[in-house]
């Protein structure tokens, strides 16, 4: 009897599961012809291309073999959806003795770049780009920062101002880069929606917030991107690339912030650093703002600098709906950041559409309570916990709060400081037992300081070992 044929829709579900399997999808190109479009669709979904970290003469341009395939098949350029580059860099190392290992190199900078241009024409014509990623080698963008050069050069920033402008991308991450145009940049990406910066540096004339009270003439069509932009992730290290000078006492004069529409902000950084950002960025976009998210990585070695009067202005943003903080390895967390958190909110009046509060941080370990022991260490932390009290009064206050829902909190320990260690007869360090009675009263007592909270069924409260390989936000965004 001869077969019957497997229906194509069996085969696209089939080719779906396999949508993040790269090696696998390869080997479904060879199958048959009917594996083959799907399998191209997903393949050529997500194009991600690295550096070298320490490029050296004549090392293989990452985009180089992209560029050969799409040249002999460029409609295979229509799948292409995000497109991601780490590590940019325009040059080479080259070493400065006989031995090319040598750690003696000179930085050539190289922009005879003929390989980006041909391939970001065949993306503007044939692909339906939405997302954009651009990381600059963090060891160049160092040595650009200390010479006065940029990263990228001019003429690549023309090629991705030409390319936002032939192609609806909507979401453009960068970080890394130095003196970049970013406001041209921006401005060429009529249908962005997202914009994600850490550790960028831009020059005066470049930031997104017009200076001196001058606004700077737009390119044709911005007008139309700036009011798409729905959500801003900004890091502490990128406060160039939106406010220049705008906390300047000279300057008195409000200028216009050219997202009006932006509806999210994310900020990473810290509370003493951030120069009051975060409150003229609420205070900006007050009337469109729902989700606000804040996020500060300390060091468990280093305590983390404080400025206690630097609460964050929550006030004008009426319609916020969720409230988003992350404080991790902040040694001082207990007496300094929560109750931070809890003064900024008793700061404001009401907020009246707020449904959703989320709260996580990292339990100091015995070594943040003077070397004290892990046993030793549920008093002490109690100490120092008044803020969940104030905080739970807070928030069951209808008056205030008429809209709130959920309080997600989330506690995170790190497992090594309850660990007793005990070396072997080879040296060798053996973990003897974990004890984690200690994090599991602190649970006990932080249900106890927020009972109206409980009562009520808002609270949400959990007990997690740290996770290093997703923490902070991210580990929100995955684990609420």
């Amino acid at each position: 009897m001869p077969s019957t044929p497997i229906p194509q829709e069996i085969i696209d579900n089939i080719t779906d599961c396999l949508h993040d399997d790269r090696k696998t999808l390869a080997t479904c190109l060879q199958v048959s012809r009917k594996f083959r479009p799907r399998s191209e669709k997903h393949l050529f979904n997500t194009i991600t291309l690295t550096y070298p970290a320490v490029p050296r003469p004549g090392y293989k341009h990452p985009a180089q073999h992209l560029l050969d395939v799409l040249l002999d098949h460029p409609m295979l350029a229509r799948h292409i959806r995000h497109f991601r580059v780490f590590g940019f860099v325009e040059g080479y190392y080259q070493s400065q003795t006989d031995d090319p290992n040598s750690l003696y190199s000179l930085f050539i900078n190289d922009s005879s770049d003929t390989v980006f241009p041909r391939l970001f024409a065949l993306l503007a014509r044939h692909s339906s780009l939405r997302s954009f990623t651009l990381y600059g080698n963090p060891s160049i963008a160092k040595l650009c920062e200390e010479d006065g050069g940029c990263l990228p050069k001019e003429n690549f920033s023309l090629l991705l101002m030409d390319l936002f402008r032939q192609t609806k991308v909507a979401h453009l991450s960068l970080s890394g880069l130095v003196r970049f145009p970013l406001s041209r940049v921006v401005e060429s990406a009529r249908h962005l929606r997202r914009l994600r910066l850490q550790q960028m540096i831009c020059r005066m004339s470049d930031a997104l917030v017009p200076v001196g009270g001058v606004q700077r003439p737009l390119c044709v069509g911005a007008l139309e991107s700036n009011l798409g932009l729905e959500s801003l992730e900004l890091d502490e290290a990128s406060l160039s690339c939106v406010y220049r000078r705008h906390f300047d006492q000279l300057s008195r004069t409000r200028f216009p912030f050219p997202f009006p529409h932006l509806r999210e902000l994310i900020i990473y950084g810290n509370v003493a650093t951030m120069l009051g950002v975060p409150s003229k960025l609420i205070a900006d976009v007050a009337t469109t703002l729902e989700f606000f998210s804040w996020e500060v990585m300390g060091n468990q070695y280093m305590p983390t600098e404080f400025n206690p009067p630097a609460l964050v202005d929550l006030k004008p943003a009426a319609n916020l709906h969720s409230l988003r903080f992350a404080i991790l390895d902040c040694s001082d967390v207990m007496f300094t950041y929560l109750p931070w958190i809890v003064s900024s909110l008793e700061s404001m009046d009401k907020l009246v559409k707020l449904e959703e509060l989320e709260i996580f941080f990292t339990i100091p370990g015995p070594m943040a309570y003077n070397h004290s022991s892990a046993n030793t260490l549920y008093p002490l932390f109690t100490e120092h916990d008044a803020w969940a009290s104030a905080l739970d009064r807070l928030l069951t206050d209808r008056s205030r709060f008429p809209s709130l829902n959920t309080v997600h909190i989330v506690l995170e320990y790190r497992r090594y400081e309850y660990t007793t260690w005990q070396l072997d007869d080879d040296g060798g360090c053996l973990c003897i037992d974990t004890d984690v009675a200690a994090v599991e009263k602190i649970d006990q007592d932080m249900e106890e300081k927020l009972g109206m909270l409980e009562e009520r069924g808002m609270l949400d409260l959990k007990v997690v070992q740290a996770a290093y390989e997703c923490r902070g936000l991210e580990f929100l965004d995955q684990f609420i």
